[in-house]
């Protein structure tokens, strides 16, 4: 695999999938976050895109590893690019252009366009193009969890704590398995995730996708615990 076409390939979809939601909606002022993973079983390799403030993780023996970083005003390099586009406002309440709280979406028409002087283009304070990253799958990746930020308001989880209850409902899943057979561990593990996240009051999006790095679900269990402040790679 060539890997920096494969980043480009990844960049130029996501771009063209924003104009083709523009295009389409014209009329409309909507949007969303968008984080996409691409793992090479071959190469054992995950390809990482993400565009606003939904994360990717990877769940490893005793750590959490992020594959992506939330792209708000509060990171201090999306803060400097978004001050030195044309046009790129934050307000005291972190919002980019008065239309959202973050640097990169998909949509959100009216925060990505700027008009002064009867000068009239795109404002690149919002971006629809991910930042993308390569990590390598080792025999210590055991699962990947996608999700939305409604998982980490406050009160729910945090990257680590996400893991090491993910890793503790596939321990319960497994003991289930002993009796009857369980068809899809990961899916039933990430609604109980969403279903903990609601609980403990959240009130945003809550949408968790889990895949396994072992056909055997147990084989994510071997290690248990995680370090709350074990979290690498952010």
């Amino acid at each position: 695999m060539n890997l920096e076409y494969a980043k480009l390939a990844v960049i130029h979809a996501l771009e063209q999938l924003d104009m083709e939601f523009g295009e389409k909606y014209i009329d409309k002022d909507c949007g969303c976050t968008a984080v996409v993973c691409i793992v090479s079983v071959l190469e054992k390799i995950c390809i990482t895109a993400n565009a606003g403030d939904s994360r990717a993780i990877i769940g490893m023996e005793k750590q959490a590893k992020h594959l992506t970083r939330d792209q708000d005003p509060m990171n201090p390099i999306e803060f400097e690019r978004v001050k030195g586009s044309w046009g790129g406002r934050i307000d005291a309440d972190g919002y980019v252009n008065d239309q959202v709280n973050m640097t990169r979406c998909i949509g959100d028409r009216k925060g990505k366009f700027h008009e002064e002087n009867g000068w009239f283009s795109r404002s690149y304070a919002i971006v629809s193009a991910p930042e993308v990253r390569v990590d390598k799958i080792t025999q210590a990746c055991q699962f990947l969890i996608l999700c939305c930020d409604g998982l980490f308001e406050d009160g729910c989880f945090k990257s680590a704590t996400l893991v090491s209850t993910a890793r503790d409902l596939l321990k319960e899943v497994a003991n289930l398995d002993e009796e009857n057979q369980v068809s899809n561990p990961a899916k039933k593990v990430a609604q109980k995730l969403c279903q903990k996240a609601i609980k403990d009051g959240s009130a945003d999006n809550v949408s968790v996708l889990m895949v396994l790095f072992s056909h055997d679900h147990k084989d994510a269990i071997k290690n248990e615990g995680v370090d709350d402040d074990a979290d690498v790679g952010k």
